[in-house]
């Protein structure tokens, strides 16, 4: 609970130390071809999980999702007039999905070593404008660099990484969205025990002044909506604390470092933000806190398994003014990503390292 309130308002900066690197001129890219906007669609609305009942007799135990907990007791037969009191009920685990380490970047990953992905599947999958952005892979990461500012004729896409259907038959792993652990957890969890992939780690060198990026996705069947997409996922510069000061720039660094994003809540604030008239992250941050659990949001397994996503790791999409810092790209900025994976809870994201992080 302690570290969900500061993933909130700090956006979970986990570690930021290590080697001292930069992003040098592109010496070798990979292009392909030219990504299309996909149409702006609306999604389906999900409501937060609320608390749970338990109501408690001598003789059974029943539990009821979505109301306020009540504890009874009852009287057994006259001749005993002692009252049963409440047994209490303990939460058991159920099963938790693995890390989903797919885009473990890098022509010789610890991802593809482990059979989780391939530089191969990657390159394949991938689609970027190649008039604007320019890629080059190191063993253990991917460069992406801007080769043309931002301006009013770029569509939304421009400077993603589009990966338009990742459903494969070549690894066993799926991006399967929902709950991480307890349902409505880590603010108002319940008994219901889920085990998606709520969480996203992302290992990245920003050596730019934009400080916000985002990951835009759907399900099968779906297209990206505006209610769609992962916001305010800020870097260096932290998260704002007021309303009116929405952090969208930082000083550029040479230094790596780890950030941990709970998918739900900032899906949630996306919906908020781009769809139902929120002005800022901190005002949906401290509804969050009033309500004690997350307003609408779509990043749930409801609907299916995620099967594209886009990546905008140059300059967040979002609501313009508010959360949307592609105006931030530059000619010749670049940025360096290690990874971006997924898992179920913060604990296990935090175990995940790369060769990179591993020394090897």
């Amino acid at each position: 609970m302690k570290k969900f309130l500061s993933l909130m308002l700090a956006a979970v900066m986990i570690v930021a130390v290590f080697a001292m690197v930069g992003c040098d001129k592109p010496e070798e890219t990979t292009t392909a071809d030219t990504t299309t906007a996909a149409t702006t669609t609306e999604a389906t609305t999900t409501t937060e999980a609320t608390t749970t009942t338990e109501t408690t007799t001598t003789e059974q135990t029943t539990t009821t999702e979505d109301t306020t907990t009540v504890a009874t007791t009852t009287t057994p037969a006259p001749v005993d007039t002692t009252t049963t009191a409440p047994q209490p009920t303990e939460l058991t685990t159920g099963t938790t999905l693995s890390v989903f380490d797919r885009f473990d970047f890098g022509t010789n990953s610890k991802a593809q070593a482990e059979g989780e992905t391939s530089h191969e599947y990657i390159v394949a999958n991938l689609t970027y404008d190649a008039s604007r952005v320019a890629i080059r892979w190191t063993e253990d990461t991917v460069k992406i660099y801007a080769t043309k500012s931002y301006d009013s004729s770029a569509s939304r896409d421009s400077y993603a990484l589009s990966f338009l259907d990742i459903v494969t038959y070549d690894f066993d792993d799926e991006l399967v969205p929902g709950w991480g652990t307890w349902s409505g957890a880590p603010m108002n969890p319940g008994t219901t025990w889920v085990g998606r992939h709520q969480y996203a780690k992302l290992r990245i060198l920003n050596n730019t002044t934009n400080n916000v990026v985002s990951v835009h996705w759907h399900r099968a069947g779906e297209g990206f909506a505006t209610t769609t997409c992962a916001v305010s996922m800020y870097l260096q510069g932290g998260a704002p604390t007021t309303t009116t000061n929405h952090n969208l720039t930082t000083t550029a660094t040479t230094e790596w470092a780890e950030y941990i994003y709970d998918m739900m809540f900032l899906s949630s604030a996306g919906r908020e933000i781009m769809y139902n008239g929120k002005t800022s992250y901190v005002q949906v941050v401290n509804e969050a806190k009033t309500r004690n659990g997350y307003a609408q949001h779509n990043w749930s397994n409801a609907n299916g398994n995620i099967t594209a996503l886009n990546f905008h790791f140059l300059g967040a999409y979002g609501k313009d003014g508010i959360n949307d810092t592609r105006k931030n790209i530059k000619m010749g900025a670049c940025v360096e990503v290690d990874y971006i994976v997924f898992g179920s809870s913060i604990e296990q994201l935090e175990a995940y390292k790369s060769y990179m992080e591993e020394g090897k």
